[in-house]
């Protein structure tokens, strides 16, 4: 794509460009911003690739030109400024050219009911346990274009897998029964699944949500969407995403879990003894599977009504009953209730699947000195349930015998591994796997990847560099501490991405045990310093953590976290998204957030004081960070100077030692840099600055900022990425 001509003019003008469909404005350049000036300094380029370039980006315009004309003279009703709404059409008439024939109109409901495999009677051959989408909350992130809160929102959320690829209801509202968001609770009332959603091929979520006018006619299009809910890995356990969503008039936030080897769970709760008061009391119930502790499905919230449904037969009416349970893990269901004289009880029961499985444990909640009894019904069926009888006990005895056969080879032949820690041990077998297969072409196991940031910045740009799939790590967190490790404590070691392009390690994160970082429970954040380049997605990327606490002596250290897991396969998600995974060793639980950047360059960032001095002296710090435009919510953090474990380092050439350099951008979106410094001799003195850059296809982008005591130029080099080592 042919990018805007750098100004020639002193000072870099910052022009924007106003789209005639949507009126939305995109800042093309970025020049005098919060004090900011001075002219960009660019590589000079070789004019025969230069016209080579122009004339590829003009013959895929032209083509690209005609074919809008086309669709846009065939549906003049459509919006075209909205491309997720264009998808959502498109993938309708995909959908009823495919799968109508079989499976009924694009409008129906899924018929499939839950509790299917529930019965103790043998359940078909191909039932078991299934990797499972469970959607925790969907939320209207921002307003656009003038639309204020708040606002009264109808129509439909819904989930569709390959078991019918019917809809799955999620939400569904009429406009005669609007849900009013406002700005403070702006989360949809989830109504859904029905039954478990299922992950086989990727799992479509589908959104029809409009704004209530004063009159029909005046209704608006909130979001309408049609995407892949793609799936990242079903081999490295249970974690939760985060997504976003931006059509014409709102960000939708999407939060789900990705539930493994997991089963359907159908609750009922019913009073059995006393009864709910009529008036004065409200009800939360929730639930969860293990794993997802600090994520609940909420299956009930009365709310401020202080009124609960119940039938007459005692049971209460749950506006949502189907949740996704590990096989190996629990549910956790939890029943409080308030009282209008701030009465408040909470009682919690957690529920282990089974193959036989009804199960009636009750949970005691006390009301004014009296008890009521209110079982929890929980009724564990599969989405595809495993055979209940005995030939499942058969089954699991042979998979026993054979699994306890080949445990006790490996614990003789490796008698000093700890084998409780099923991590650790992955990552043994990761290692011996990969030195048989890598070793010979690309060196020993710990070697550090030889490919510098910046490949392809100076042209000539090889024919198959272009924009690729990458990851971007923004933290990594040490969330929870286990078995008497105590805060605070200090952590040497490495975290290391591997992708495919040379196997070897991309360092995020490398102490040594001279060099320990502290951690302590207020921040248990580990200081990054990578990776070195762009991570590219192909075949799967690897995330590799040996992270050990210092004891008193070398003999006294241990083993933080050990583990290798694979971040994404070959399934690609359509749109940037956020991610966040836990995982569990021995000592404690890591936290690792990250993004996965579409279609994007590599970027990689350079700070230079070029008029007066940083004052040290005088404790004045500095936080850059940066990020690309979908994601700007999480930036990465390349320095933070005010951090005294961080202390700001300047060459003799006035070159900013940042911590971290690389980021990943998407080539159609904006890179996001953003400088804010403290005068330490004036506690209230800040200043801050931000600059956006449009991602160029090669060579460097430069902008000079004022920060008050100094002035600092800020480059990025682009480079497009290539999948082959060179």
């Amino acid at each position: 794509m042919e990018k805007d001509k750098v100004q020639e003019e002193a000072g870099i003008e910052t022009r924007e460009e106003e789209d005639d469909e949507s009126g939305t404005k995109r800042e093309r350049e970025s020049g005098e911003i919060e004090g900011g000036g001075g002219e960009p300094s660019r590589k000079k380029r070789d004019p025969e690739a230069v016209s080579r370039f122009k004339q590829r980006s003009a013959a895929w315009f032209a083509k690209l030109k005609e074919e809008f004309e086309r669709k846009v003279a065939e549906h003049p009703d459509v919006d075209w400024s909205d491309s997720l709404a264009i998808d959502a059409s498109s993938y309708r008439k995909d959908w009823d050219y495919v799968w109508s024939q079989a499976y009924g109109s694009f409008d129906k409901i899924t018929p499939i009911p839950p509790m299917r495999y529930t019965t103790a009677d043998p359940g078909p051959d191909y039932a078991s346990e299934h990797d499972a989408v469970q959607i925790f909350c969907v939320k209207i992130r921002e307003l656009r274009r003038g639309l204020q809160w708040p606002i009264h929102v109808f129509g439909l959320v819904a989930a569709r897998d390959v078991i019918d690829h019917n809809r799955n209801i999620i939400f569904n509202r009429t406009r005669d029964d609007c849900q009013l968001l406002t700005q403070e609770v702006p989360y949809l009332l989830l109504t859904g699944p029905t039954r478990a959603v299922v992950v086989v091929d990727p799992v479509d979520f589908e959104v029809a949500l409009k704004v209530k006018g004063s009159i029909e006619s005046e209704d608006k299009d909130l979001s309408f969407l049609a995407v892949q809910l793609t799936r990242i890995s079903n081999i490295s356990g249970t974690h939760l995403i985060n997504k976003e969503y931006t059509s014409k008039l709102s960000t939708l936030e999407l939060t789900f879990g990705y539930i493994v080897r997991s089963v359907e769970a159908t609750i009922n709760v019913r009073v059995i003894d006393g009864s709910w008061p009529e008036e004065g009391f409200s009800a939360r119930i929730t639930a969860h599977t293990s794993s997802l502790k600090d994520y609940r499905v909420l299956l009930l919230d009365s709310g401020d009504e202080k009124k609960m449904s119940v039938t007459a037969d005692g049971m209460i009416e749950l506006s949502r009953r189907v949740v996704s349970v590990e096989f190996e893990g629990e549910l956790e269901v939890s029943v409080a209730a308030f009282g209008s004289n701030c009465n408040y009880m909470e009682a919690e029961e957690k529920f282990t699947p089974r193959t036989m499985v009804k199960a009636r444990p009750s949970l005691m909640l006390a009301f004014f000195g009296g008890f009521n009894r209110i079982p929890m019904s929980h009724v564990r069926s599969a989405s595809a349930a495993a055979d209940a009888a005995s030939d499942w006990q058969k089954v699991r005895a042979e998979w026993f015998a054979r699994f306890k056969e080949e445990y006790e080879r490996k614990v003789a032949e490796h008698p000093d591994v700890d084998w409780s820690d099923e991590l650790a041990v992955d990552a043994r077998h990761y290692r011996e796997s990969w030195e048989r297969i890598y070793a010979r072409a690309y060196g020993p196991f710990d070697k550090s990847t030889s490919i510098p940031p910046m490949q392809y910045t100076a042209e000539p740009v090889p024919f198959d560099a272009s924009e690729q799939y990458t990851l971007q790590i923004f933290c990594v967190k040490i969330k929870e501490l286990r078995r008497g490790l105590q805060w605070p404590i200090h952590v040497f070691g490495l975290i290391a991405a591997r992708d495919t392009i040379d196997h070897n390690r991309n360092m995020v994160f490398d102490r040594t045990r001279d060099d320990c970082q502290t951690l302590t429970q207020e921040d248990p954040y580990l200081l990054l310093t990578g990776p070195t380049r762009a991570v590219v997605v192909c075949d799967p990327v690897y995330l590799e953590a040996v992270l050990r606490v210092k004891g008193s002596t070398e003999s006294e250290d241990e083993d933080l976290n050990f583990f290798t897991v694979p971040l994404t396969d070959v399934n690609r998600p359509r749109e940037t998204c956020l991610i966040t995974r836990e995982y569990t060793s021995k000592l404690s639980t890591l936290e690792l957030t990250f993004g996965y950047v579409v279609r994007s360059m590599e970027a990689t960032i350079k700070a230079r004081i070029v008029d007066g001095s940083w004052l040290e002296e005088d404790g004045s710090s500095a936080r850059f960070t940066a990020c690309t435009s979908s994601l700007k919510h999480n930036g990465v953090l390349l320095l933070d100077s005010g951090d005294k474990r961080r202390k700001m380092r300047v060459d003799a050439d006035g070159v900013v030692g940042l911590s971290r350099r690389v980021v990943s951008v998407e080539f159609e979106g904006e890179l996001e840099v953003s400088v804010v410094t403290f005068d330490g001799s004036n506690i209230c003195s800040k200043m801050e600055a931000e600059i956006r850059f449009v991602p160029e296809e090669v060579g460097e982008s430069c902008v000079e900022l004022d920060v008050g005591f100094c002035k600092m130029e800020i480059t990025v080099a682009w480079s497009c990425l290539s999948l082959s080592c060179r």
